[in-house]
């Protein structure tokens, strides 16, 4: 066993323990896999928060780890399941394809003078509600007309920040990395697992501008905690500096403030790269949630739309291309694999995001570092020496419930309503560590014995390093990025 294989396989015996957890876990968006875990800091209603910001505001130039602004909306797709969409300001970007279609569906007149369903005065008169009621309710309120809590395809701004949580530093000191913001965090469910919101809302930036930055001394949130308080009612959040408030803070978050500029150990702590893990959905991603409905809307309005998708689609595959091809000679080097230094992408966002809550989950075993590897470009897969090829055997094993009709309904969508171009790639060793498809996920389940999994550089899909291609969109990957495959019979 080469060098490099050696140290996977220790890393791999490591994380044994905790396989099943792993493999449960949805990270940031949660429909394909084991991505970076992104450890969120939530608001409890009349608790005081205390937090050191770091970075700088949201402004055009701002760095990929400054605060950032992003519009969601939570989307149901042609599988009649949600997922989540980012995309740009809507009052930036009007011509963006899904603001465009939102505005044509939800066109509308004002009547000042009708009366709305709260008993005030000034209604808006839908153009379409009544003439194509399939098209507008499911944008409007993805079908559910009557609950009154859907927003369909509206999107809702937030904003999403690195930050020091004082009340978890023996969590900051032992990750050596920051935590993101929510706005609050769901119970544990019956896995024991929490649900975080992305971001937490523009009113908490606007507060901490008006309130904070605006005083004489305060030109800069890094220099000093701040503290912030969720509340029930209006006003919803109240925020306070950590030592010009002392009077206005409990005694209980006074002890947690950290007065006097940032340490150097703070200083090193990694920032997450905000622009990575939170870029405008792609839209490819868009074609494969949403192209059948785009379809029908274009027909109906009469709109080349889906035509304007396939040509962003296009686009966009050829400048990835373009991209993969220009990383290519550096991608070809072989280094140890080590998830850490690995750049975090955007995970494929369906549902709310599970995160690291340092007082209940056990915290993963530290493995000896790697030795020091010369820079590496975007990639998600780790580099390891190139397997001896063998001669192709036949494989069966006994925990795997994939049958022939299974493969081809993923080849042709009729089992998960997507195509999965790499299946038909793949080998039958390959397909013996697949044990079934997750429905609800679309992700496969693979045999433990496969080891560690790596999200596809395009597609997110999750897989092991032993695959030599991505089940889903069917990328090729680089010899040099391919383990061997795991004996099972």
């Amino acid at each position: 066993m080469s060098d490099s294989q050696s140290k996977f396989a220790k890393a791999m015996a490591a994380r044994n323990a905790e396989k099943a957890e792993e493999a449960a876990r949805k990270a940031n968006g949660g429909s394909w896999g084991n991505f970076p875990e992104i450890p969120w800091s939530a608001l409890t209603p009349n608790v005081e928060k205390v937090v050191r910001l770091i970075g700088g505001p949201c402004v055009e130039d701002r760095e990929p780890t400054d605060c950032k602004k992003i519009f969601t909306a939570m989307i149901l797709g042609d599988d009649d399941k949600k997922f989540r969409v980012i995309g740009p300001d809507p009052k930036e970007r009007k011509d963006w394809i899904l603001h465009k279609i939102m505005k044509e569906v939800l066109s509308y007149d004002w009547d000042a003078d009708g009366i709305g369903p709260d008993g005030r005065k000034g209604v808006r008169i839908y153009h379409h509600a009544k003439s194509h009621p399939d098209i507008f309710n499911r944008v409007m309120k993805n079908n559910k007309v009557d609950n009154p809590y859907e927003d369909g395809w509206k999107f809702s701004a937030s904003i999403i920040w690195n930050i020091i949580d004082r009340g978890a530093m023996d969590w900051h000191r032992d990750q050596k990395q920051l935590r993101l913001l929510s706005k609050k965090a769901s119970a544990p469910d019956q896995n024991n697992k929490v649900w975080f919101d992305t971001g937490v809302p523009t009113t908490v930036y606007n507060l901490v501008v008006d309130d904070i930055l605006s005083m004489d001394g305060n030109t800069d949130w890094n220099d000093y905690d701040i503290v912030i308080k969720k509340l029930t009612e209006d006003p919803w959040y109240k925020v306070y500096h950590g030592i010009d408030d002392a009077k206005r803070i409990s005694d209980e978050a006074k002890k947690l403030v950290h007065a006097g500029a940032l340490t150097d150990e703070e200083r090193s702590w990694k920032a997450w790269n905000l622009d990575e893990l939170f870029p405008i959905t792609g839209y490819k991603r868009i074609k494969d949630h949403l192209g059948i409905f785009i379809q029908q809307c274009g027909k109906v309005f009469g709109k080349p739309w889906y035509e304007e998708l396939c040509e962003l689609v296009e686009v966009e595959e050829a400048e990835k291309a373009k991209k993969k091809a220009e990383q290519a000679p550096a991608t070809a080097v072989p280094s140890a694999p080590t998830l850490a230094d690995a750049p975090v992408e955007s995970p494929a966002p369906e549902v709310e995001n599970p995160a690291l809550d340092p007082y209940s989950q056990p915290v993963a075993p530290k493995t000896e570092p790697a030795p020091a590897a010369e820079p590496q470009p975007m990639q998600t897969r780790p580099s390891f020496a190139p397997a001896p090829k063998e001669e192709p055997k036949t494989v069966t094993n006994p925990l795997s419930k994939m049958t022939e009709e299974k493969w081809k309904g993923l080849m042709d969508g009729s089992l998960t309503g997507r195509v999965y171009e790499g299946v038909k790639e793949m080998t039958p060793e390959e397909k013996a560590l697949v044990l079934d498809v997750n429905m609800e996920t679309g992700t496969f389940v693979w045999d433990e014995r496969a080891g560690e999994l790596y999200q596809g550089a395009s597609s997110g899909f999750p897989a092991p390093a032993c695959v030599h291609v991505d089940p889903f969109d069917g990328t090729n990957f680089p010899s040099s990025t391919v383990c061997p495959i795991p004996e099972l019979n």
